[in-house]
């Protein structure tokens, strides 16, 4: 009888082993990214990286001063001006598809002046054009769009259809100037929550949640909140409607920015926003999250929440009794698949786990049962 106890509690024990073997380790939010690959690629792109910097500060500077150079409009208008190298049939078809995309956003008369100024930059690289959204400072101020093309790509410049020209300005034209603290929460999170008012029709009709689980890369680190938001945590849905800039400049862009640097570029003219040239699936829903909640509003109720003087969290709750965290969590989860961050059992290692522990437990009572016949 006891040979025959030792050898269940044996078949038990080496059952459980090839369990534990069989569970793979948890599971990061993100994938863990501390490998000598990315080591050296940290390292080699430190200078990279501090060329960039200088080169962002130049941008930036350069979009406030040419936003600071138009007069202030007697009324809300459309303002348009381009480089005198640039042809007519391109100025023409950014022209028309400009004022196109403002009509659509006022849907009305014209709430606040937009101004898209096209100029060139023959020393650009690697890109066909540079697009930033300048947010006005003071009352009445023009909100501009600056696209900056390179030389080779001037008489053949056309938008992506992954973009919107209008950027945060569409807001500006459908809702007029914001009051101050959401000014202020633009400025404090370069407006990356509000880079589109309505989402681009590359990605209108696609309704298909994105696959959170299939999309985990590197480059997922930029939209990790999102990740955590979607597996339920409430202070990463609380960054994803406010995302930290500092947070995001350590991991965007051609390379990690030097620590000391970060701080300066995050905050140096936080109303000039720089617009990606592709949007993947889980930034979309990050951009397009102030789209979505307009949407939902809808122009009257969201009108009241982009003009009061409440934050957005205290103008949202005062309009609908809900609190922004839970609504970015809904919009989160209708844009997205579940994901479990975490420790996780594949299914196919559990069946596998349990069919062998029923027959090791099954050859067990088989030997038990002829050892006392």
């Amino acid at each position: 009888m006891k040979r025959t106890i030792g050898v269940m509690v044996g078949s038990l024990v080496a059952a459980l082993a090839l369990v534990a073997m069989l569970i793979p380790k948890a599971t990061p939010l993100i994938e863990d990214v501390d490998d000598p690959y990315w080591q050296m690629w940290r390292e080699v792109g430190v200078a990279r990286a501090d060329a960039r910097t200088v080169r962002e500060l130049y941008w930036r500077a350069e979009a406030r001063a040419t936003a600071r150079a138009f007069p202030v409009p007697a009324k809300p208008e459309i303002i348009v001006r381009f480089d005198p190298s640039i042809g007519t049939v391109a100025r023409e078809r950014l022209k028309q598809a400009f004022e196109a995309e403002v009509r659509d956003a006022a849907r009305g008369p014209l709430k606040s002046s937009v101004a898209l100024v096209v100029g060139v930059d023959t020393q650009m690289r690697n890109a066909v054009y540079r697009q930033s959204t300048v947010q006005p400072e003071g009352p009445g101020e023009p909100c501009m769009v600056l696209i900056r093309a390179t030389g080779p790509h001037i008489e053949r410049l056309a938008i992506e259809p992954t973009r919107r020209l209008l950027g945060t300005c569409g807001f500006y034209a459908a809702f007029g100037e914001p009051g101050p603290p959401i000014k202020q929460w633009l400025r404090d999170t370069r407006a990356f929550a509000a880079r589109f008012l309505r989402v681009p029709a590359a990605f209108a009709g696609d309704s298909a949640p994105i696959d959170l689980a299939r999309a985990r890369s590197y480059y997922a680190l930029l939209e990790v909140d999102v990740y955590g938001c979607r597996a339920g945590r409430a202070a990463a849905c609380d960054r994803v409607a406010s995302p930290d800039p500092v947070a995001r400049l350590q991991l965007e862009g051609d390379g990690p920015v030097r620590a000391g640097r970060v701080e300066e570029l995050a905050h140096y003219e936080p109303g000039v926003s720089v617009l990606a040239s592709g949007v993947r699936g889980s930034s979309l829903v990050q951009q397009a999250l102030l789209a979505k909640l307009a949407e939902e509003l809808g122009n009257d109720r969201f009108g009241e929440v982009w003009r009061g003087t409440g934050s957005l969290e205290e103008a949202y709750v005062a309009e609908t009794g809900r609190t922004l965290t839970e609504w970015t969590s809904d919009y989160v989860a209708s844009r997205t698949t579940p994901y479990h961050a975490g420790p996780g059992v594949p299914l196919l290692s559990t069946l596998m786990a349990l069919a062998i522990t029923i027959a090791l437990a099954t050859w067990t009572l088989a030997r038990a049962s002829r050892a006392m016949t």
